[in-house]
């Protein structure tokens, strides 16, 4: 899961990239379970800064057999408030 995101910092008057990337590991791939692990990166406006960047990372439970939607429900739930 790779998604590059982009925010504009103005209050310091520069713009600032932001990217991420997981990859699978070779036991995930060997038999054949999904990556667990999610990334997410937003903005969240405040009242006293303008924008700021937010980005959380969650590693799924390894031996949990769905826990690559939980790890992604932990990110939305973290970026969204």
């Amino acid at each position: 899961m790779s998604r590059p995101a982009r925010s504009d910092a103005k209050s310091r008057g520069a713009a600032l990239g932001l990217g991420c990337s997981s990859l699978r590991g070779a036991s995930h791939q060997k038999d054949g379970t999904p990556n667990q692990d999610s990334v997410l990166v937003g903005t969240v406006r405040t009242g006293t800064t303008g924008n700021v960047a937010v980005m959380a990372v969650s590693d799924g439970a390894g031996s949990a057999r769905y826990s690559h939607y939980g790890s992604r429900a932990a990110c939305a739930a973290a970026v969204d408030r």
